[in-house]
């Protein structure tokens, strides 16, 4: 799972990671570098996917 770093990313883990883990019993590897679209897209087409959740913004 990307997720962000600082408070943000703590409570993140807090309210989602530690919960689903304690009820499935399955551990999320917490990736911490940048994944904008670009990195994402490569990812896809190189059918190397790295991450299965992904937190993104969307911009216009």
């Amino acid at each position: 799972m990307a997720l962000s770093g600082g408070n943000f990313g703590k409570a993140l883990v807090e309210d989602y990671v530690k919960p689903f883990e304690a009820k499935t019993g399955v551990t999320v590897t917490q990736i911490t570098q940048h994944m904008d679209a670009a990195r994402i897209a490569t990812m896809v087409q190189a059918y190397n996917v790295t991450a299965d959740s992904v937190l993104t913004t969307v911009t216009n």
